[in-house]
């Protein structure tokens, strides 16, 4: 969203990201990786936030819950 202030996030869209279903599958983590690379920008650090996620997608890596 745009206004005179700046540009901002969607609230209901921010709504949709809170209640994002916790991920077990690699495949998921990469599909929540790249809806949140939409807000990237709305996101002090998001590089040092993501990247315990991003490790997950690597070749070889096991996730454990």
């Amino acid at each position: 969203m745009v206004d005179q202030q700046g540009s901002k996030p969607n609230p209901t869209k921010v709504e949709v990201v809170f209640g994002f279903p916790r991920h077990v599958l690699v495949t998921n983590v990469k599909t929540f990786l790249g809806f949140m690379g939409y807000y990237r920008g709305f996101i002090c650090e998001y590089a040092t936030i993501a990247s315990p996620l991003f490790e997950l997608t690597k070749k070889d890596t096991t996730l454990e819950l």
